[in-house]
C-alpha cells in the first residue's frame, strides 16, 4: 500500500480477519518502509474470533506498507477500515513559521 502521489503517510490502524471470517487463527506479517532507508516489521495474530479485529500500529513517515499471511487460512485474509493520515510537507511548516513570525512582528510593532 502506498500513496498514489508518492508522498509519505502514517498508518494508524487496520482491521483484519481470516479469509472466510470464520474465526480461524492466522499470523500476518507487516513490513513498513519508512522514508529514507529504514524498514521495520511486525507480526500480528488473529484471536480465533469471528469478525474483524483492530490492530494499532502508529507507524509514521511511511512510503509504503506490505503484509501477508504467514500462518493459517491458506495465506489469505480480509482487511478493512485502514486508518491513515498524511504527513505535512516541509513547505507547510515553513509557511506556518513565517506566519507566526509576522504575527509576532506585528504585535511587537504595535506595542512600541
Amino acid at each position: 500500500m502506498n500513496r498514489t502521489d508518492g508522498g509519505t503517510f502514517n498508518l494508524i490502524s487496520i482491521d483484519l480477519a481470516d479469509a472466510y471470517n470464520s474465526g480461524e487463527s492466522s499470523t500476518i506479517d507487516f513490513t513498513f518502509y519508512h522514508s529514507g532507508v529504514a524498514t521495520t516489521s511486525q507480526s500480528v495474530t488473529l484471536d480465533n474470533l469471528i469478525g474483524l479485529q483492530t490492530f494499532v500500529f502508529n507507524e509514521t513517515n511511511l512510503t509504503s506498507v506490505s503484509w501477508q499471511t504467514s500462518i493459517g487460512d491458506g495465506g489469505y485474509g480480509q482487511f478493512d477500515n485502514v486508518l491513515v493520515s498524511s504527513v505535512p510537507e516541509p513547505e507547510i511548516y515553513a509557511m506556518l513559521l513565517v506566519g507566526l513570525g509576522l504575527v509576532g512582528f506585528t504585535s511587537r510593532r504595535k506595542k512600541v
